[in-house]
């Protein structure tokens, strides 16, 4: 992430598509970069991508552990229930978005067993 400039240059590396929410409520999934998991083959090939972030912008990249969380009836939580909940977080901190995304993943869990790592990373264009 370049502060100057706000580009932001990412590779995907098997983990989930940012997403860039526009300070409105709307959101959009960032291009797609291919490439594979770190760590599986010996040499990988890794597509990198360039965004611009506006003023008022939110990134959020997570792992899969977000959208793959089930609750008692084995529903995950879902692509819709990540943006639906930070969708509604216009104006607050990067740290309180983070807090109140996995706040609603352990409610949907209510209890469940959770069957994989929940990492999340929220930056704020200023």
């Amino acid at each position: 992430l370049n502060a100057i400039t706000h580009q932001f240059q990412y590779v995907r590396a098997g983990h989930e598509i940012p997403i860039l929410f526009d300070g409105q409520g709307s959101f959009k999934r960032l291009p797609k970069a291919n490439g594979q998991a770190l760590g599986v083959f010996k040499e990988i090939a890794l597509d990198e991508q360039t965004v611009e972030l506006s003023k008022g912008n939110m990134l959020l990249m997570c792992s899969d552990g977000i959208t793959d969380a089930l609750d008692r009836k084995n529903e995950n939580f879902g692509f819709d229930g990540l943006v639906e909940t930070v969708g509604q977080m216009i104006k607050p901190s990067a740290s309180a978005v983070c807090g109140e995304l996995i706040g609603a993943v352990n409610k949907h869990q209510a209890g469940s067993l959770q069957h994989d790592d929940i990492t999340v990373v929220v930056v704020r264009a200023v």
